[in-house]
């Protein structure tokens, strides 16, 4: 939608010369014979010019973005119109065209802009250096953010995006993928266990959650001797049986290993 507007505009742009330049040819038929140049400036003298060479500049864009009938290299289109810009303007030749036109597209712009603000009123000799400047600072903006896209793909600063593909998933058959996968880790392998150390809380764990955790690490739990049996008191000295200490929430929470 956005393009058919733009194409709209500049069909109604370039009737709206032709009839202007058809009304000033109507308004005096003879030539002058001597012609002298009072108040003029250089982007006036090539409106004309510039307007038929963005004419043509403007059918041969549509034909190197738009439909990529003169698109060097892999047209792909509007699904990757990156690889489209940095591939284009890697011609040089092809860089050195968009370079002149926007190059007139400036002189053109400037000279529109004054137009402009003059026939909207703003023709005073107090307005007219704010003129001036306003239209030579809009046509440089324009102009010159344009011609720095393809200089920038020709000096390397904008280069073609290398995507690699790096997928976590495990390969093989999808089937059997999670159960390899999930065998294979290294806090679940049963060769790997002696790397780790568990401290565990026998207060708070349950027999039933001890057992089912050491056995997920590959070790088979059986309860030691000193838990089995309670030490024997001496017979000089008499001790009370040694109680497990207390633990907190907080203490169990941060040495319990994680659940896998």
């Amino acid at each position: 939608m956005a393009r058919l507007v733009l194409l709209g505009s500049v069909i109604a742009h370039v009737w709206a010369a032709i009839s202007l330049v058809r009304q000033n040819q109507a308004a005096r038929p003879v030539r002058y014979q001597v012609k002298q140049t009072l108040a003029t400036t250089y982007a006036a003298k090539v409106m004309p010019l510039g307007g038929l060479i963005l004419v043509l500049f403007i059918i041969y864009h549509l034909l190197h973005f738009t439909t990529g009938h003169v698109a060097p290299g892999e047209f792909r289109g509007w699904q990757d119109a990156y690889h489209n810009f940095v591939t284009g303007f890697q011609v040089p030749a092809i860089a050195g065209v968009y370079v002149v036109a926007n190059i007139f597209l400036g002189l053109h712009l400037c000279h529109g802009i004054w137009s402009m603000l003059q026939t909207l009123g703003i023709n005073r000799p107090r307005y007219n250096h704010w003129r001036k400047r306003a239209a030579t600072g809009l046509a440089v903006v324009v102009a010159g953010s344009d011609i720095s896209f393809p200089i920038a793909v020709l000096a390397g600063v904008i280069q073609e995006a290398v995507v690699e593909l790096r997928s976590s998933a495990p390969g093989g058959p999808i089937e059997t993928a999670w159960d390899r996968h999930r065998f294979e880790m290294k806090l679940v392998n049963p060769a790997n266990r002696r790397k780790f150390r568990s401290w565990w809380c026998w207060a708070r764990a349950s027999r039933a959650a001890r057992r089912r955790r050491l056995g997920e690490m590959g070790t088979l739990w059986r309860p030691s001797a000193s838990r089995t049996a309670p030490a024997a008191p001496t017979a000089s000295r008499p001790r009370a049986a040694s109680t497990p200490p207390r633990t907190t929430r907080a203490t169990a929470r941060r040495h319990l290993p994680p659940v896998l």
